[in-house]
């Protein structure tokens, strides 16, 4: 059946590139490579927003120790598909804080002091 043998190939390249992003990782990129992972954008000199995950050219510099790989080119068409995923993130991070507030789920730094929050700990088990 062509189907399950598509399926075990698919299987086995998502196998592949998971060993092959912990190989990294751990060990390192080979000097003067990079690759690209999911990771938090904050620093990055993209232009991509902080705060998100997103896939970054980076070197890993082993055990799970990584850096932007930076001066990288990108043509104007992965630019603009690039600011679209971004959007699309932006707006589903937006919509999750609207409904965890909604549901009275905080969302960011709390300001409160640590007898207020004990207060508020207090109050929410009675």
């Amino acid at each position: 059946n062509i189907y399950k043998a598509r399926k075990g190939v698919c299987a086995l390249s998502a196998a592949r590139a998971i060993v092959g992003h912990m190989r990294d990782l751990h060990c390192g990129t080979r000097p003067g490579t990079f690759t690209s992972m999911g990771v938090w954008t904050t620093g990055n000199e993209y232009g991509i927003s902080d705060g998100l995950i997103f896939s970054m050219p980076i070197t890993c510099l082993g055990r799970g120790q990584w850096k932007f790989s930076g001066g990288l080119t990108v043509c104007k068409e992965s630019r603009e598909r690039i600011k679209e995923a971004e959007r699309e993130l932006l707006a589903e991070r937006d919509n999750f804080k609207e409904a965890a507030r909604k549901h009275g789920f905080y969302m960011g730094a709390d300001t409160r002091s640590s007898g207020e929050l004990s207060q508020a700990a207090a109050a929410t088990a009675a």
